[in-house]
């Protein structure tokens, strides 16, 4: 404070004050995220762009999704983005606080997604097929809503 006032930056009178701030209480406290289509497209792009740093990676794998993302009548069907109520505890562990986490497998013939929104939204995401002579490869990406840093790297098999 006393270079502030030096610098005139500040009044010479000015002085510190101690402020009682009171406690906060968050009852009730209701938080609502909208489940809109432009959302569900978002957590898309995500998965599929993690999608294409697989190992040998071929468009045709993600196809039912890209199919959902040109509006395509037959993609309706697919469903292939929704709600996922699973608690997984090793993306939880992998995430930082309040970080988006996404994460997708080569597993069973199917390339599938997983997107968690600030550690407390999962969506999931079935992206399309794969050849299964491909061996089944998983990766994991994080952002930071703060400062939309992208960490991307590769998880252990089973």
């Amino acid at each position: 404070m006393k270079r502030l006032k030096e610098k005139g930056k500040l009044s010479p009178a000015a002085r510190l004050e101690e402020v009682i701030v009171p406690e906060t209480r968050f009852e009730n406290l209701e938080v609502k995220i909208s489940f809109r289509p432009e959302l569900l497209r978002t957590v898309l792009k995500m998965t599929m762009s993690l999608a294409s740093l697989l190992p040998d990676f071929e468009h045709s794998e993600v196809y039912e999704g890209r199919l959902y993302l040109m509006h395509d009548p037959k993609s309706d069907t697919v469903n292939c983005v929704r709600i996922d109520g699973v608690n997984c505890a090793v993306l939880d562990a992998e995430r930082k606080p309040l970080n988006h986490l996404v994460y997708v497998e080569r597993s069973k013939g199917r390339i599938q997604g997983a997107v968690q929104l600030f550690g407390g939204v999962q969506l999931f995401c079935d992206l399309g097929r794969y050849n299964e002579t491909k061996a089944g490869r998983r990766r994991t990406g994080e952002s930071r809503p703060n400062n939309w840093r992208r960490k991307f790297y590769r998880t252990s098999r089973d």
